[in-house]
Order: structure tokens, then C-alpha cells, then sequence
């Protein structure tokens, strides 16, 4: 039969075939923790030159849990090593936590080989006590070193936890303190946010090999290492994971409520931020992860609390959950309109005549708060511009001027102790200072002459600081002398005695009108005239009568007065001073000193000591009065008294007076309360009354105002958290020096107003006033390094930048303004970084630091003062680097004007840049 080949047609396809790649790493994580003592982990090996079992599990010290692998002390000069015994893939992270207690240098091995001889290879990070780091190739026994790094201060008996990575021809390494949570830098400092210590580039060792530990053949001693972990070379890349412990979703919060978090992560958790509303409040770096959470820092309302934990390796992960604050305590948060997106503005306005065409252009187009003092300046900003919220200037931490005898008046009318408000000294207490609102203790605060027809304001002749008071007047005149307290004596300096004929009675006044008027007046017993009836000068004394009134003469405050009544006829004596007792001894001068005053001498508590009295009291207390040992401010001189929080009477003066000064005022305008640092002025013990509670009470004092006038901004002189904390505002009187702060400062003040603007929620607003210092107001360097030290930690809608405004409140504004404001830099992008660091060239044992942050529009660049170990750089040319940009750029200049495309900028210590992108 014949044969038939069937044919049949064929379809030719494509096979995908598997895709194979390089083995990869398998993690690994040894805590030792399991291993018998004395033991090597299964699956390590070790090796040292003198044939003994140098490395084993120890549970004399551990990071963690209860063992730790150490490497046991040796006579000196003993080589050991102690590795995984699997071989592991080229690229690698590996990282171990160190107590290097030992100048014996421990090493972090990867691409090992020939570990189990004399002549290994291998790459290292070394480290030993100090810290020393270096990234080392050992080839053969040969060992090279490849980079070296020293901390700039000493540091050892702490654990540290490194990391060698080695990805084809380069090598990192990371040190991280367990203790402060901090990374190792460059230039061997330590910082908060993640960085490589080391890195280097090496092509001699390729391949796969052994990773894990050895100690150098030196000194003897014992190593201890714990928690070693193997990692892919991209490193740790595994979240950790966290959870609210003890809240639950839509909790009511009243007062301080603990929130606990769990927090977990393969290698470690770095730390637990803890946020309101977006905020960073607070930071845990050690478990149990707590945060004692105060609601009252919230506004009444629904919150989102949120927790982010982080691991060394910068890997993160949150909860979050919504909460309910529910307090009697809690602040507003007014409202305050915004000129400029990118930037809010704050001016001063001390000065009369202040507020001219430019200033009022100011405050219609860019400025968004003025202070203002209530009786000169805040009239003329409301007429130029009524919409401007205004902050008006007032102060409760001392009482003078005004202040002073507003207090006075308020404690008479409501029945208080006039001394309640005050501290006073225990002791003679010498100070010395001086301000605007002192003034010496022997000045009369009032000195009129009137006849039927006229009044004649002598009171800044009588100080004798002009060299004429002038004439005690003629018949039916009289010459009034008023002072805030009751007085003893008048000291008459005259230039000419008047006739013989001339008279006068010395009278007070016993009676007063609903209007402060005086309606009665008696003869006042003098004790001692040394002027012979005004005859020639002297002083004439008496003691302060029973029922002596303090009234208003021509308008003045109330006072204590006494009157000259002229009763004969001729010519009146001329006087070149009037004064009263220099109970400081200052002399006119800046210093002197607060008498105290002895009260168990003061047999019928009136509060002065009668001759009798006074000569029974303690040597060293020549008070006469008890309101003469009242403590004055140090800084400010005399007159300027320290008040006391704590009293009931006084904080219901300064709520009554504050309304007082806000009556009648729109909502936008508000208060800003000077000298609010929340430290007690004086010490415990030099004063009689308790200082102990001083911060609490005047904190709670601020956040009752901020309660009472919930509409208007209330903003305290403060750099204290727990001011802060119980304002809807803060003022921090010259925080900006761009001319004069180092880069450690800068990094200082950085921290800080990110703490301020977390202490609540929302988070208070804040003006940053710049300090001129080592610059002019008028430089443009100086304006430039403002403006950019001020972007680089600003929040565009919480903070204002106040240009120079405590070092010349009076002046024009055109001397606190920086044109460039106007140009739109956008919203920023980041946080400010370090954009560039090494050794200032004019100073090579000082580090400069340049800082950056990104805006939408703009890169913002910052240079300040170098610096070292208690030493400071200059401002000098000398100081300037140059940088590349890694981009086209144009320089905004301080007028506002934009220069030419750059790729690289040149930046001296304390010098900014605003750059706009070309």
C-alpha cells in the first residue's frame, strides 16, 4: 500500500519566558535575646588570633530586653570576629547598636572573605569611644582608611546605633543616638532629622561575602553590641505600626486627658509625634509613647488628634481620630484679616506725628496689625486707616504713670489695699535702670499754681531739671503739690526769698466730690520747717494727717496734695525745685536703693512710721512707708513698681481697666500687653510675698482677658510657653537677629516658633520682631537677611514679621519696611533645610551652615554667623561661599526689583537671598 505524510499548517507564537533576577537580600533581625548565655546565635561563626571564643551572648548590658552579644576583654592586641555564616548578597544595609565604653574600634563588616584568617577582606564602619567613625577597606589584611569623621563634642557609655549600605561602589554610614534621638552630621555635629555621617565611593571589594562584626587588634576591654538587623540595600523599608491605646473615636476631652500611643517597627521606632488639627505638638522618644494632652489648649469644638510614628529609617505611619473639647478655659480665636497672601506684616506706632502719608499707604495696602499707644498714635491710625486692627499698648506685669494711679484710684473707690498689688522687699535692695515711664521717687507728679482767673502747670520746672520751678504766687493764689501716695516732706530750693510781708498756709485737703473735686481743706501741723515759713530753702516735714484725701486738681489724677495758700501780701518767694523725699537715694541718677520697711515697728499698722516709731525699727529698714520698699522692676528704674498676679483685687483692676480701654472701640481693635515674660521679677525671699505661683497666675490672668474679649486679639511680650499657651497672641521682642545670630541660634529660633505655634489649637498668632543688630535698618543686606531669616520660619497665616519695631518705635516707617514684602513668593513647600555646610572660609575652625526653604514661587536662601564651640563668626567678605543652584534663578532685590539669571549664589555670614525661578 503506498504511503501518505499528512500535512498539517503550524502557527509559529512567542513564549514570555520568567523573569529572573539577582537573588535578592532576605531580612534578618538578631536581638540575641533567645541565644543561651556564652553562646554564638545559630547559623554565626567566629574567629580571633589567639584561638579563643572572644565573641558570645552576655546579659551584663543590653539595648534592649534582657542580652546582648559582647565581645569579652582581652589583653591588648587581640583580633576577633563574628559573622553570619551564610554568605550574603553585595549590596547590603546592615546595622548594629554599639556601647562604645572602649577606645577598641568595633566594626560593622559587609563583602567579607577570609574571615577565619589573618588576612580578611572586607568593608567596615568603624567606631570607637569619642566617637570616632571611619568607613575602612580591609583587603588582605591590609586595612585603608576610605573617610573619617569626629563629633565635635566627646561622646561615649551611650548606645549608638550604626548602619553601613553598600550599593555598587558606594559606601554610607549613619550614626543614631538611642539617648537623644539624634543623627551624626557631616561636619560631626548632631541633628534632629535623618542624615549619613559618611559617605565615600570604592571599587576594590566586589561581590557577595559575609556581613557582621569585628573588633581591631588594640586595646583590651569589652565591647557590647545588641539588635543587629540585615537589610536589602535600599535599607529599612517596612512601616512601623501604631495605635491610639486608650481614646476612642469622638471622645469628649475636658482638662488634661493622657493619650497613650502603640508604636512598633522591625528595627526601631525613632519616635511618636503627636498632632492637633495638623499641628506638631509634641514629640515621645522613648515607649510607652505618652502625650499629657491638654484640651483647654484647644478651642471648644471637634479636633483631630493624630499620632506618627517613625522609625530610624525615616519610614512612617499615623492614626488619627476625632475628639470633642469640651472646656470652661478655652480660648477664642479672633479673627484677622490678611493684606498679602504670602506674608503678614506688624508695625509699631509709639511716636507722635508718626503716622504720615507713607505710613498711611502702609496700613491700607500691607500691614495688618499696628501697636499703637492708646493716647498719642491709635487716633491717628483709625483716621488713616479705620479698618486696620489696632493693638493697643498696655502692661500688668508693673504699674507706673497712669498705670499706677489708675490702680490707686480703683482700690480707694472699691475699698482694697493699696499695697495688695505689690511686692515689696524684706531687705534694702540696690538696683539700677532706668526706662521711659521711671522717674526719680522725689518728683511731685503734680504742681499747679492757680489764681481766680488762671492755672499754671509748674510740675516739670518744680523737678529742677530746668533750673526754675517758679513763684509760690501772690494773695489769693495757691501752689498745689500732689503725689501719687501719701508724703512727709517738701524740699524747697529756692533762688529768691520773697518779701517780708509774704505768707502762706499749708493746707490739705479732708473732703472730696463725687468727681474727685476737693471740697474741704485743713491746716496741715508741720513737725519741722526748715524754711522759716518759706523764707529760704529747706525742707518741711509732717506727719501724713488721718483723714487726708486724694482729689483732682485741674483735671490731674487723684493725688495726695497739699496746697500753698498764699496769705500775705508782696512779692512771692521764686523757687529753681520743689521736691519730695529721695526715699532711694538715687539722687536723680539711675541707682539706688529700695528701703524696706520694718512692720512690726509700725505699732498702729497705718502703714508709716511716725519719728517715734521710726526710731524703734531694725537697723537697715529706713522705710518711712510701707509703699517706699515696694520692688521695682530691675531693668526699669525707679517708679515702676513689680505687681503681684496673684491678688484678687488686682486682677479684677486690670479686667476693669482693659474693658475700660476697649469701650466704645470696634472689635478689631485689641491689646497688647507689654513685659509678659511670666518669670518673676523678683526672687523668693527677698520679698515678703509669696512668688512660688507667679507664672500660673499671671498666665491665668492673660487667658481670662483673652476669654472676656473673645472678638478681639489679645497679644503679650513673651517668649514662656505657658504665656503663650493662654494668649490668642504673642510678640517676641527682637527673636530675629540676621546679622548677629549663629546658625546654632537660627536652629533655636526655628524650634521655637514651631513650639509656639503648637502650644494650641488653632495655634496663637505670633509677631517676630528683627533686630537691626550689626546692620542698619536702611541696608539693604540687612532688609534682605530679614525678610529671608523671617520666610524660613514663617507660618504665611499665623505670624507676622514686625521690621525693627522695639529698636526705634517712634521713628518713620519707612525705616520698617522692606520693599521686597511686595513680591509673591507663594506658599511654602517644605520646612527650612540645610542647603550647604563646611568650614568658614575666613575661620576654618568655625562651621557656616546655609539654610533653605522652598516657596511656590521662590527658593529662599539663608546664611547665618558661623560658629563653633562658644565662638562666633563675623559678617565679614571674608566669610563668603559660593553655591550652585542646581537651576536658573534671578535675585529678588531689597527694593523689590529682580536682577539677572544666576546659576550660582555668593552668600557672607549673615546674608540672605529671595531667589525667583528664571
Amino acid at each position: 500500500m503506498p504511503h501518505h505524510r499528512r500535512t498539517r499548517s503550524v502557527a509559529l507564537a512567542l513564549e514570555f519566558l520568567e523573569t529572573r533576577e539577582a537573588p535578592s537580600v532576605t531580612p534578618l533581625t538578631e536581638t540575641f535575646d533567645t541565644t543561651p548565655l556564652g553562646q554564638l546565635p545559630a547559623g554565626w561563626q567566629q574567629w580571633s588570633n589567639t584561638g579563643r571564643t572572644i565573641f558570645s551572648v552576655s546579659d551584663t548590658r543590653a539595648l534592649s530586653a534582657a542580652h546582648s552579644l559582647a565581645s569579652a576583654s582581652t589583653p591588648d592586641q587581640v583580633a576577633a570576629r563574628a559573622w553570619v555564616a551564610a554568605p550574603q548578597e553585595a549590596d547590603v544595609e546592615v546595622s548594629v547598636a554599639l556601647y562604645p565604653n572602649t577606645s577598641t574600634a568595633a566594626q560593622l563588616i559587609v563583602r567579607g572573605s577570609g574571615l577565619n584568617t589573618t588576612t580578611p577582606t572586607y568593608y567596615g564602619l568603624a567606631v570607637t569611644a569619642g566617637l570616632q567613625t571611619q568607613l575602612i577597606r580591609v583587603q588582605k589584611g591590609v586595612t585603608t582608611v576610605l573617610a573619617s569623621l569626629n563629633t565635635a563634642s566627646w561622646m561615649s557609655t551611650q548606645w549608638v546605633l550604626l548602619t553601613l549600605a553598600v550599593s555598587g561602589t558606594t559606601l554610607k554610614a549613619q550614626v543614631y543616638r538611642t539617648d537623644t534621638h539624634q543623627y551624626l552630621d557631616a561636619t560631626g555635629h548632631w541633628q534632629t532629622d535623618s542624615a549619613w555621617a559618611l559617605t565615600t565611593t570604592d571599587a576594590a571589594i566586589t561581590g557577595a561575602g559575609q556581613v557582621g562584626f569585628a573588633r581591631s587588634p588594640s586595646y583590651g576591654g569589652t565591647l557590647f553590641l545588641d539588635d543587629f538587623h540585615l537589610l536589602p540595600p535600599a535599607g529599612d523599608t517596612r512601616v512601623p505600626t501604631v495605635s491610639f491605646a486608650n481614646l476612642s473615636q469622638y471622645a469628649a476631652m475636658i482638662g488634661v486627658k493622657t493619650v497613650q500611643v502603640l508604636a512598633a517597627d522591625n528595627v526601631a521606632v525613632n519616635r511618636v509625634e503627636f498632632y492637633v488639627d495638623g499641628v506638631l505638638r509634641t514629640i515621645d522618644l522613648q515607649a510607652p509613647y505618652t502625650w499629657a494632652f491638654d484640651s483647654s489648649s484647644t478651642s471648644n469644638g471637634w479636633h483631630t488628634l493624630k499620632a506618627r510614628a517613625v522609625d530610624v529609617a525615616g519610614n512612617s505611619a499615623e492614626a488619627s481620630l476625632t475628639v470633642l473639647s469640651v472646656n470652661a478655659t478655652a480660648l477664642p480665636d479672633p479673627s484677622v484679616p490678611q493684606h498679602l497672601s504670602w506674608i503678614r506684616v506688624a508695625e509699631v506706632a509709639y511716636g507722635p506725628n508718626q503716622i504720615g502719608a507713607f505710613e498711611t499707604n502702609l496700613l491700607r495696602q500691607a500691614v495688618d496689625v499696628v501697636i499703637t499707644d492708646p493716647g498719642i498714635t491709635s487716633a491717628p491710625v483709625s483716621a488713616a486707616s479705620p479698618t486696620t486692627p489696632q493693638l493697643l499698648y498696655s502692661n500688668l506685669s508693673t504699674l507706673a504713670l497712669g498705670l499706677l494711679t489708675d490702680w490707686l484710684t480703683y482700690a480707694d473707690s472699691h475699698s482694697l489695699a493699696r499695697e495688695s498689688a505689690f511686692y515689696h522687699v524684706t531687705a534694702a535692695t540696690p538696683y539700677s535702670g532706668t526706662s521711659p515711664s521711671s522717674q526719680p521717687v522725689n518728683w511731685f507728679w503734680a504742681a499747679y499754681r492757680n489764681g481766680p482767673s488762671f492755672h499754671l502747670n509748674m510740675t516739670a520746672g518744680a523737678r529742677g531739671t530746668q533750673g526754675l520751678a517758679g513763684s509760690f504766687g501772690g494773695q489769693g493764689q495757691s501752689l498745689y503739690l500732689g503725689y501719687p501716695d501719701r508724703f512727709r516732706e517738701v524740699n524747697v530750693n529756692l533762688i529768691a526769698p520773697g518779701s517780708s510781708t509774704w505768707s502762706a498756709a499749708l493746707e490739705y485737703p479732708t473732703a472730696v466730690d463725687a468727681n474727685g473735686n476737693p471740697t474741704a481743706w485743713a491746716p496741715l501741723k508741720v513737725l519741722q520747717d526748715g524754711t522759716a515759713g518759706v523764707k529760704h530753702s529747706g525742707r518741711i516735714t509732717f506727719d501724713p494727717p488721718a483723714d487726708w484725701k486724694p482729689v483732682s486738681i485741674d483735671g490731674s489724677a487723684r493725688l495726695y496734695y497739699v496746697r500753698f495758700r498764699t496769705t500775705g501780701t508782696g512779692a512771692a518767694p521764686l523757687a529753681a525745685s520743689i521736691l519730695g523725699r529721695d526715699y532711694t537715694g538715687a539722687n536723680g541718677g539711675n541707682a539706688g536703693v529700695v528701703p524696706a520697711f520694718d512692720t512690726a515697728a509700725d505699732s498702729n499698722g497705718d502703714g508709716y512710721l511716725n519719728d517715734a516709731e521710726y526710731a524703734r525699727r531694725a537697723p537697715g529698714k529706713d522705710a518711712r512707708f510701707l509703699y517706699e520698699s515696694r520692688a521695682l522692676d530691675p531693668a526699669y528704674g525707679e517708679m515702676r513698681f513689680v505687681t503681684n498676679p496673684s491678688v484678687p483685687g488686682f486682677r479684677a483692676w486690670a479686667m476693669d481697666y482693659l474693658g475700660r480701654e476697649l469701650q466704645g472701640r470696634p472689635t478689631s481693635v485689641g491689646l497688647f500687653i507689654d513685659n509678659s515674660g511670666g518669670l518673676a521679677p523678683v526672687a523668693a525671699g527677698q520679698v515678703r510675698e509669696s512668688v512660688a505661683t507667679y507664672q500660673d497666675d499671671y498666665a491665668s490672668l492673660l487667658n481670662a482677658i483673652s476669654r472676656t474679649y473673645p472678638a478681639r486679639l489679645v497679644v503679650a511680650n513673651t517668649w514662656t510657653d505657658p504665656i503663650i499657651r493662654n494668649t490668642t497672641g504673642f510678640y517676641n521682642e527682637f527673636a530675629l537677629k540676621p546679622l548677629a545670630d549663629t546658625y546654632s541660634q537660627f536652629e533655636t529660633m526655628v524650634d521655637k516658633v514651631a513650639r509656639w505655634l503648637a502650644l494650641r489649637s488653632p495655634s496663637p498668632y505670633g509677631i517676630l520682631d528683627v533686630l537691626p543688630q550689626n546692620g542698619s535698618p536702611t541696608d539693604p543686606r540687612t532688609q534682605l537677611a530679614s525678610l529671608a531669616y523671617y520666610y524660613l520660619l514663617a507660618d504665611p497665616h499665623r505670624t507676622f514679621v514686625n521690621f525693627f519695631g522695639g529698636y526705634a518705635t517712634t521713628t518713620s516707617w519707612t525705616q520698617h519696611w522692606v520693599p521686597a514684602v511686595n513680591y509673591n513668593v507663594g506658599a511654602p513647600l517644605d520646612a527650612s533645610r540645610v542647603f550647604a555646610t563646611g568650614a568658614d572660609p575666613a575661620n576654618a575652625a568655625l562651621t557656616y551652615r546655609v539654610y533653605a526653604r522652598t516657596y511656590a514661587n521662590a527658593l529662599v536662601l539663608y546664611k547665618p554667623l558661623s560658629g563653633g564651640t562658644g565662638v562666633a563668626g563675623t559678617t565679614a567678605d571674608a566669610t563668603a561661599t559660593t553655591h550652585a543652584l542646581g537651576g536658573s534663578y534671578r535675585i529678588l532685590r531689597a527694593d523689590g526689583t529682580i536682577g539677572p539669571v544666576i546659576a550660582t549664589v555668593t552668600l557672607r555670614n549673615g546674608e540672605g537671598a529671595i531667589l525667583v525661578k528664571a
